[in-house]
């Protein structure tokens, strides 16, 4: 075959028209390919799809087809790739780079599946991918792996080594991958990975085969696909061992990864081995919880600030919103700043220092027990809840115990009391916590400091709790469920609830006969309950006003237990 075309350098634009321009960047091997590294800018506003044919050196073809890219975007721009099986450029004698002379290959443009520009053969020069700039030239030493900041190295500089004490991968300045452990749950092997997205586009974290005790178990798959920028995800990475007769984890030596990653758009040349040791991912949490339980019995709910803690830690609450949003306003007026943000939520700013505020306002609505209809419209609390994690004990605790409730099925004694001691020290807090608030409520309805939805039903507290010190608005307890009281005095075992018009009658607002038979049937619930457990409940009738004369005609007729 005769070349009678421009030999083309890296660098250098090879086709350019109304549609397309392409420059040729060089050759790069992968695996079992030699790629020609092509940039692409679709010059049009649709979609477009390039290919490559007829790749040959001299009279040897190498392909008779190759797609580059489909469909790109109109006015985008990609680095992308048309591939040489290496097994056929061996047949040659040729090994490397040096080895090669020009390659022959033609492009052919389609727009919404029609041909639209198909080039004559072009010539490029056999050359090794370069950067063409200092900011390509650091990016491309990074994915050869140059600037990989790793833990130990062996083998000069490829091969990557953890132990338990070290379970960081692999970290350069786009991304992070971080192994947590393994798990073994009825013979499904997995390992948990942290992939933290670093940079301001999205990567891809790929194995191209993992090695369990120098076998191979499994081939190409990706651990993490489009990590979306400046995000940190943890992901589960499957693997089959059933003919490897391992049974527990401590029964593997080691494991070998042959990770790749992608950064937009461009694959990294080489592929690190990274050799982990295995770490029994649920053992270990079991362990960590243990450790915070012991911290908790003694006490030690907070750890000590560092130097890195935020001087404000900040969150968002909704107001109005019912008896909640009435104690956020009230805590976070008397020991904070806030600001609306919109109709219906408000940003607030703390100090660390205030931990009694932040468990009341944050750590409430986090805690396991809560009650998830709160959390509608709870926006941007990250920042505070990444500090919780950091810091406070039970949100760690809570964290973990999420983990392995969903990781696993309890198998010993030893996870089965942790469990156990889990729930009741976070059930303990809740109730704790859910107490506190609702003594803060008793008290501002108390001042009228309310933003009400039944104006009567405190109007009618607020004289009880002048005749009756110990009243308390909203009462809860064990015994009655989710149902409440609207005023409970303990002194006298006597309960008041305000029953208006839905409770007699079908109410069009309250979903008419439908609702008033709901209505009736959580009325005798509650009255059951009631008599059950000794209190006397008193129904307040909505045509009977609250006043003082009412309430002592009423209680005048009560017979006190």
């Amino acid at each position: 075959m005769s070349f009678k075309y421009q030999v083309y350098n890296v660098n250098q634009i090879i086709l350019d028209n109304n549609y397309v321009r392409v420059t040729y960047v060089g050759l790069v091997k992968q695996g079992n390919f030699w790629e020609i590294r092509l940039f692409i800018e679709n010059k049009s506003d649709k979609p477009l799809t390039l290919k490559c044919k007829n790749i040959c050196m001299g009279d040897f073809y190498l392909s008779e087809y190759s797609g580059i890219v489909q469909d790109l975007p109109g006015l985008h721009k990609t680095f992308k790739h048309a591939s040489m099986m290496f097994s056929e450029l061996e047949d040659l004698g040729i090994e490397d780079i040096k080895d090669m002379y020009d390659i022959e290959f033609s492009l052919v443009c389609e727009i919404d599946l029609e041909i639209v520009a198909e080039s004559l053969p072009l010539r490029v020069k056999a050359m090794k991918y370069i950067s063409k700039n200092s900011n390509m030239k650091k990016l491309n030493e990074i994915l050869n792996g140059i600037e990989t900041k790793v833990k130990k190295v062996r083998n000069n500089n490829q091969n990557t080594t953890i132990d338990k004490e070290d379970k960081n991968i692999f970290e350069n300045e786009f991304f992070k991958l971080i192994c947590k452990g393994i798990i073994c749950v009825d013979k499904q092997w997995k390992i948990k990975f942290i992939v933290e997205n670093k940079s301001r586009s999205k990567i891809a974290v790929g194995v191209n085969k993992v090695v369990v005790d120098n076998q191979i178990v499994g081939g190409f798959s990706y651990i993490a696909f489009d990590v979306n920028p400046e995000q940190k995800i943890y992901k589960d990475f499957y693997f089959n061992i059933d003919d490897l007769e391992i049974e527990k984890i401590e029964d593997i030596q080691n494991i070998n990864f042959f990770l790749f990653y992608e950064f937009n758009g461009i694959k990294s040349i080489e592929n690190p081995r990274i050799t982990i040791y295995p770490v029994d991912y649920l053992k270990e949490i079991y362990q960590e919880m243990d450790e915070i339980l012991d911290k908790i019995d003694k006490g030690v709910v907070w750890d000590e600030f560092d130097r890195n803690c935020q001087p404000k830690i900040e969150f968002e609450f909704v107001y109005p919103n019912g008896k909640h949003g009435d104690i956020d306003m009230h805590l976070i007026s008397q020991e904070g700043e806030y600001k609306r943000v919109s109709p219906i939520s408000f940003k607030a700013n703390l100090s660390p220092k205030k931990l009694y505020i932040i468990e009341l306002m944050v750590l409430f609505y986090y805690i396991k027990f809560h009650q998830n209809s709160l959390l509608v419209n709870r926006n941007n609390n990250e920042e505070a809840i990444k500090f919780l994690y950091k810091y406070n004990s039970i949100m760690k605790l809570n964290n973990l115990y999420d983990i392995v409730d969903k990781e696993t099925k309890v198998t010993n004694s030893f996870e089965m009391k942790i469990k156990e001691r889990t729930l009741e020290i976070l059930k303990k807090k809740y109730k704790e916590l859910l107490d506190i608030r609702n003594k803060i409520y008793n008290e501002i309805v108390a001042d009228g400091k309310t933003n009400a939805q039944w104006k009567s039903e405190q109007q009618l507290y607020i004289i009880v709790k002048e005749q009756y010190n110990d009243a308390i608005y909203q009462y809860t307890a064990e015994w009655l469920g989710k149902q409440s009281l609207d005023i409970y005095i303990p002194s006298i075992n006597v309960a008041i609830e305000y029953q208006g018009r839905q409770h007699y009658e079908p109410v069009e607002i309250f979903d008419g006969e439908n609702g008033f038979k709901q209505q009736q049937a959580r009325d005798l619930k509650k009255k059951n309950l009631c008599m059950k457990n000794g209190v006397k409940l008193i129904e307040w009738k909505y045509n009977v006003l609250p006043n003082l004369e009412n309430l002592e005609k009423i209680m005048g007729n009560v017979t006190v237990n």
